[in-house]
């Protein structure tokens, strides 16, 4: 008992270490020679793996269920015992019987999804000279379902695998769509606003080509998220100045700012250390845009960092609408995006800060937020420095 409590206490890697374990500890409690686990599909059963002294035995050998004691198990769909197969009337023209001479018995069956998968199973040529016990009909079932356990953990993470691998396909299909018309209507949008001179056609066109760019930065958005997830984007760190970055990034989104005559303050002492700088600079644009897009005019957006305990500590601070408590629990999840227009009425796509969050996480590092209504909010980021 002691060693089975052991046993179920590890945490398997693979499901023939898990196999081996079991039938080694199974063959010392119940004393019998002969252990194997078995799936039975289409009245085949197959030996996933065996432990026996016994010659012939093979792993994937495959038999008629028919010709096995384990159809006994199968039909029963319950834990069956012989202590002598012999004295079973029904069992001595066995076809294992007969050739093997197997005298006792013990097996109990393994349900994944509700369904027999298969078994696991102890025998001996030698004949018990006592029933098998309560304790041991019950040690072999806790066995078989811990077995059942570890299967259908494993069969449910390679469903969620296929079906995110089809959620991301359907992502890329459906954004590379998209992707060439938008930049079509842009540039469009552009050309006829450099053309025109007229105010209300101006003005039409400035309209599409704001709904065109927020469009576009929606499937650049999930584009990077369905790569990140599905492995395709791999973090290129390298040691980088985190001063500049901060700069570069500000630069790239401060003619949004100049429209809303927003000024930008920060401080901190330059750090050297490695990161991936393009997608930092992503990241740091991105909460820019947030912090500009939610911001009145003539306010400031606050940055500053510091290091302690091996980690850099950044904060973003704006004093702009802020976040409803309602909508703050959800704003790094990608299943719940949100989008809210800014105090100009300028539109987003809600999978900005999805984005930054994988980024973030990617690099082991951790983001929050903070936020108050008619207050502004505080972004805080932490990245380690190793």
């Amino acid at each position: 008992m002691k060693l089975l409590h052991q046993a179920i206490t590890v945490n398997y890697h693979s499901e023939d270490e898990l196999f081996r374990e079991y039938l080694a500890i199974g063959k010392k409690i119940f004393k019998l020679e002969t252990g194997i686990i078995s799936r039975i599909e289409n009245n085949n059963y197959t030996v996933l793996a065996f432990s026996s002294p016994l010659e012939g035995l093979e792993v994937n050998q495959v038999f008629q269920l028919q010709d096995t004691y384990c159809r006994e198990v199968f039909e029963s769909e319950k834990t069956v015992a012989f202590p002598h197969v012999g004295a079973v009337e029904r069992m001595c023209e066995h076809p294992v019987y007969v050739n093997m001479k197997l005298e006792s018995y013990l097996s109990s069956p393994i349900f994944v999804k509700g369904e027999i998968y298969g078994t696991i199973n102890f025998t001996d040529r030698t004949i018990r000279h006592q029933n098998f016990s309560t304790q041991q009909f019950e040690l072999i079932e806790i066995m078989a379902k811990t077995i059942a356990r570890f299967l259908e953990s494993k069969l449910i993470k390679k469903e969620l695998k296929e079906a995110n691998d089809r959620i991301n396909r359907l992502v890329g299909v459906v954004a590379h769509d998209l992707k060439n018309p938008l930049g079509n209507i842009l540039s469009l949008a552009e050309m006829i606003e450099e053309e025109t001179n007229e105010d209300e056609t101006r003005e039409t066109v400035q309209l599409l080509k704001l709904a065109s760019t927020s469009s576009m930065e929606m499937v650049h958005s999930i584009l990077d998220m369905s790569a990140i997830d599905a492995g395709k984007i791999k973090m290129l760190k390298s040691p980088n100045s985190f001063l500049k970055l901060i700069q570069e990034s500000w630069s790239t989104v401060s003619h949004m700012a100049a429209k809303k005559s927003i000024s930008f303050e920060m401080n901190g002492d330059d750090k050297v250390f490695d990161f991936d700088y393009q997608r930092m600079k992503q990241t740091f644009c991105n909460l820019f845009t947030n912090a500009i897009k939610f911001s009145y005019e003539g306010s400031s957006i606050k940055t500053s960092w510091f290091t302690k305990d091996d980690h850099i500590h950044i904060s973003i601070e704006d004093t702009g609408v802020g976040i409803s408590p309602e909508l703050i629990v959800d704003i790094f999840d990608a299943s719940k995006t949100t989008s809210t227009p800014g105090t100009n009425g300028e539109l987003g796509t809600g999978y900005g800060l999805p984005l930054v969050a994988k980024i973030i996480k990617f690099h082991k590092g951790f983001i929050e937020a903070e936020s108050e209504i008619d207050k502004g909010s505080i972004f805080k980021i932490a990245l380690p420095l190793g």
